[in-house]
């Protein structure tokens, strides 16, 4: 793929100093003197930028309540600051760079928007040493098992893109997008709009993938609501094509929520069925209401190993259950349960897994499942627990919790829909005593084979039960 190298080829100057500037609202307007640039916030952690050739920029306010920042002017720069992050823009060169309050640590920093040869507009991001770039869709990368795309070219139609140091940028105009993610020059990434007239871009502090995305939730255009049907009938219409399932882990560090490949939902292979349906609304339902795919690669959830940044063949489907669908796969920090045949492994390090694909769950999950006339609660302690289960046609959720209490182990079900629950906690001991409150105490059964302790409740809508279970031997 050949992507135009005269990135920084200007018509004219590099860039016109400020000349001007007025605020209204959240957005600041900046005069120049070849045209006009705004800053606009949109959180306290995220602004949006805009740099155009025109008396006036394209203007647009996502966020109507008033965003808390200190602004301040110098011969040098103007200055914003909020509560985590500020944002300089220098007078002469309108460039940008954004460093933590609390620290100062540099967090984002860019070179001046230039018009670019032979047409278009060009921006040039400073990257620093070990800094990851993740996104862009680059799904031709993905299929090599290559999440990261730094020091690739690639073109894209998907201009969003993640890094390691806690911050994403979304390239708001339409337009065919040349990337050099570093393979000219390994300090910098150079993003080009072959047919942009204005430039726009969108600046998130998280520090984690999930946090940046919920910021870029703000923006993004809205999710529908989903269905059950929608798990029971191939593709529903707000799923996003994608080639393959190489594609998962670079389609979530791009921002798809919800991957599809040939008409069916992505993840169709590993988890489908009734049995999946209540855990899989739940995740959609958080798509929706905050922005985060459904599938996750392992750099997105465990961020603090590095083992586990690179890694595409092994991901996770919401945050419970982690997916190997290879003979050989990575477990991240944790215990890991194979949730079919029970048996527990220790986390960081590679194990060879039999018949692939295979599920494991973390120890501190609940993981809902439905069963013939029961969903079943499945909890692999020993640490706390929680899940809120989205509840169809309603906005509103049944709170799941489980931990150790001492020597008792407490579950509790806060439900909002009348429905037959069935405790299964995995690794556990023999149980000594069961009591309720709020119910009466269910009838324990024990597997001693597979370690397995079973629990069945009815709960009524709006009830709040809680059964205490004293073990042989406390987890």
């Amino acid at each position: 793929m050949r992507v135009i190298a005269a990135f920084l080829l200007a018509a004219g100057s590099l860039a016109a100093s400020v000349t001007g500037h007025a605020r209204r609202g959240n957005i600041t307007l900046v005069t120049l003197g070849d045209g006009a640039a705004e800053v606009g916030w949109i959180s306290e952690s995220s602004f949006r930028f805009t740099r155009c050739w025109e008396p006036v920029c394209m203007s647009r306010d996502p966020v109507k309540e008033p965003v808390p920042v200190k602004f301040s002017v110098t011969q040098q720069a103007l200055t914003w600051e909020t509560r985590y992050v500020r944002l300089r823009l220098e007078r002469a060169t309108v460039s940008l760079r954004a460093e933590l309050v609390s620290d100062g640590t540099l967090l984002f920093a860019q070179q001046p928007v230039v018009r670019a040869a032979p047409a278009g507009l060009a921006a040039s991001v400073e990257l620093q040493p070990h800094e990851r770039i993740y996104g862009f869709a680059a799904y031709g990368l993905s299929a090599e098992g290559k999440l990261e795309v730094r020091g690739e070219r690639l073109a894209t139609a998907t201009p969003f893109f993640l890094s390691s140091r806690g911050y994403g940028v979304y390239y708001g105009m339409p337009g065919a997008y040349g990337v050099d993610a570093g393979a000219a020059e390994r300090d910098r990434l150079h993003v080009r709009n072959g047919q942009a007239r204005q430039w726009e871009q969108f600046v998130y502090y998280g520090p984690t993938p999930k946090e940046i995305l919920e910021e870029h939730h703000i923006i993004a255009p809205p999710m529908p609501d989903p269905a059950m049907d929608d798990l029971r009938r191939g593709k529903p219409a707000y799923a996003r094509d994608i080639p393959s399932v190489g594609g998962l882990a670079v389609s979530a560090m791009s921002g798809v929520l919800v991957p599809a490949i040939k008409q069916v939902l992505a993840w169709s292979e590993y988890m489908s069925g009734p049995r999946w349906e209540p855990y899989l609304y739940t995740y959609l339902c958080e798509a929706r209401d905050r922005g985060i795919p459904v599938v996750r690669p392992l750099a997105m959830q465990f961020t603090g190993d590095e083992t586990a940044a690179p890694i595409t063949g092994t991901f996770m489907i919401g945050d419970e259950v982690l997916v190997a669908p290879r003979a050989r796969a990575y477990l991240p920090p944790g215990v890991w349960t194979d949730i079919e045949t029970g048996q527990v492994h220790r986390g960081r390090q590679w194990i060879a897994v039999d018949a692939p694909p295979r599920r494991f769950a973390r120890n501190g999950t609940i993981l809902p499942q439905q069963a013939p006339g029961v969903v079943e609660l499945h909890y692999f302690p020993r640490l706390g627990a929680e899940f809120f289960l989205s509840e169809p046609g309603s906005d509103g959720i049944t709170q799941l919790h489980a931990a150790p209490a001492g020597d008792v182990l407490r579950l509790e079900i806060e439900a909002l829909a009348e429905r037959s629950y069935e405790w299964v906690v995995h690794n556990a001991s023999a149980p000594r005593s069961v009591t309720a409150i709020g119910a009466a105490a269910p009838k324990p059964e024990y597997d001693a084979a597979r370690r397995e302790l079973r629990l069945k409740v009815d709960a009524p809508a709006g009830s709040n039960i809680i059964v205490n279970v004293v073990l042989d031997s406390p987890l």
